[in-house]
């Protein structure tokens, strides 16, 4: 895994698949042709290991800083 440009058709593919799914996070595999990038498929389950090193962003503090944002939110409701 390597960190990349999140490129405009990079950014909609995801915003699709968020649209369809709902979920908050989940790990998306790209195929990159000679002019575009193409969806392969979804990881529900990836492993974080291989993104925080390419992207040097602690993401399992952002998982629970999330979760904890979305209960505070709920309970201010």
């Amino acid at each position: 895994m390597e960190a990349f440009e999140i490129t405009p058709e990079i950014r909609q593919i995801a915003q699709d698949i968020y649209e369809q799914t709902r979920l908050d996070f989940l790990g998306i595999d790209l195929l990159f042709g000679k002019d575009k990038p193409y969806f392969c498929e979804i990881n529900v389950m990836p492993g974080i290991e291989g993104i925080e090193k390419a992207s040097g962003v602690n993401v399992a503090k952002r998982i629970v800083e999330t979760i904890k944002s979305d209960f505070i939110h709920k309970e201010n409701l």
